[in-house]
């Protein structure tokens, strides 16, 4: 059990770090692109993609090297024993939060009262995306302080009352207090949409063009809450054991274990961290999956704009007799 655990810590996580840093970064560039940026909740999970482009790299290439490798930059420099989980934990709560925000742009966008509408605007959705990431460096200030060499290259806690601290810290505000917020505001959500469309019906009878005019933004509006849901049960699904693992590994920690059953907590905890990565990681996935608009800025992404200029100016030569240029101006 080792053995495939420590087999599982190289190979499919270094293919867990590639998928996820290239999904990430896929994701910020269609997401910034005009189309979309426009809109206040892919502000919000744009910066979730940042938050958690930067969070693998931080967090899961040290795991990679440090456990499948061998290597620990964190033992290698006392400053990168404090940097890293200052990094990695920063940037993966600051992406669960941005997606929180996301939940409640969308609740505030479905109200039917104008008041709490006005909370989904553009100018807000910049001021968070300034404001966050600055918070959660702040309030994660801690681990600078409690973690450190307590040796020289011994890179761990230097509290025992600060682990329990950060163990149930995790664990309530992370792992069971944000996917709760979750599902609650995106029930919440799911209610002002459905009230929204019983309100609407009247108002489509009696003015098809006004609804006409709006029906573009309408659309992105219902592909963005749809990313969002299937985002926010994605993000249940696959951090939600590791957050039960946790539970049990903090109550039984003290118990006498066999080495059998200390190896097969080992397999079991790198596989449920392996779906904690995967959750990071597979945001252009989830997006790609479910909007419409957001395949189609992916391929316009991907699609080869020099050469199809190139095809188009060509074309235009032959057709006006103008001598063909070796490339596009």
């Amino acid at each position: 059990m080792d053995a495939w655990a420590v087999e599982l810590q190289r190979w499919p996580m270094l293919a867990a770090f590639a998928f996820g840093e290239a999904s990430n970064i896929l994701s910020v560039l269609v997401l910034a692109r005009p189309r979309l940026r426009k809109n206040t909740c892919s502000l919000y999970l744009l910066g979730a993609s940042i938050s958690n482009a930067i969070c693998i790299f931080v967090g899961l290439l040290y795991f990679i090297i440090a456990s499948g490798f061998g290597f620990s930059f964190l033992s290698a420099s006392r400053g990168l024993c404090k940097f890293i989980p200052f990094m990695y934990y920063s940037t993966l709560f600051l992406a669960s939060w941005f997606i929180l925000l996301a939940c409640i742009d969308r609740y505030c966008s479905t109200h039917s009262k104008a008041t709490i509408r006005r909370f989904s605007h553009i100018d807000a959705a910049k001021w968070f995306l300034i404001l966050l990431p600055c918070f959660s460096l702040i309030s994660h200030i801690h681990i600078f302080v409690y973690i450190d060499w307590i040796q020289i290259s011994l890179c761990s806690f230097t509290s025992f009352n600060y682990i329990l601290f950060f163990y149930f810290y995790y664990v309530i505000f992370y792992a069971l207090m944000t996917p709760l917020l979750y599902i609650i505001v995106a029930g919440l959500t799911i209610l002002n949409v459905r009230r929204i469309k019983k309100a609407v019906a009247v108002v489509v009878k009696r003015n098809r063009g006004f609804i006409k005019t709006h029906q573009r933004q309408k659309t992105l509006n219902a592909q963005l809450l749809r990313m969002l849901i299937v985002q926010v049960l994605s993000f249940v699904i696959l951090t939600m054991p590791l957050a039960a693992w946790n539970i049990y590994i903090g109550f039984t920690y003290y118990r006498p274990k066999s080495a059998t059953t200390r190896s097969l907590e080992a397999l079991i905890s790198v596989n449920f961290g392996f779906l904690n990565f995967i959750n990071s990681g597979s945001a252009c996935v989830v997006y790609a999956a479910t909007s419409h608009v957001f395949r189609e800025e992916l391929m316009a992404l991907l699609r080869c704009c020099w050469f199809r200029k190139t095809i188009v100016r060509e074309h235009q030569h032959h057709v006006f007799f103008i001598a063909p240029r070796i490339a596009p101006l």
